[in-house]
């Protein structure tokens, strides 16, 4: 029988790169995959001290936040919940602020991929789910 859900319980290696930050940090996802829907639903923590307590993930559009009825939308984010491989860039200006130290000008880059250890590692995890993502599309 057809499960539509997929738990996902990960902890695993990050690195966030971009035009004012690169560095290591860990990116812990937890919830469920809905196969159907084809959505993430769960929380997300970064490093240590960021956590995301209800994100909703739609891998191609975008990662959005909640607390309570306040909605954040955190940046496009691609994500394959088979491996639970992650990358999404962060346009909302409170998480960047939180995460770089500096003020979100509107254009620099700041991008989130997991599993990864160093920028090589992280660009080729977030091209790699850009690709899947895109045959995805084009097989439906």
């Amino acid at each position: 029988m057809f499960d539509p859900i997929k738990g996902i319980d990960t902890d695993k290696p990050a690195f966030i790169y971009g035009d004012t930050l690169n560095e290591q940090t860990s990116l812990q996802l937890k919830g469920d995959y809905d196969k159907k829907n084809h959505g993430f639903s769960g929380w997300l923590m970064i490093g240590d001290h960021i956590k995301l307590e209800h994100v909703l993930i739609t891998s191609g559009f975008s990662l959005i936040s909640y607390v309570g009825k306040e909605r954040t939308e955190v940046g496009q984010v691609f994500f394959d919940y088979k491996t639970a491989r992650i990358s999404f860039e962060v346009t909302d200006p409170e998480l960047y602020k939180r995460i770089t130290s500096k003020s979100y000008d509107g254009v620099s880059k700041l991008i989130i991929s997991s599993p990864a250890s160093n920028a090589e590692e992280a660009k080729r995890v977030k091209d790699e789910l850009v690709r899947i993502d895109s045959e995805e599309l084009l097989s439906h």
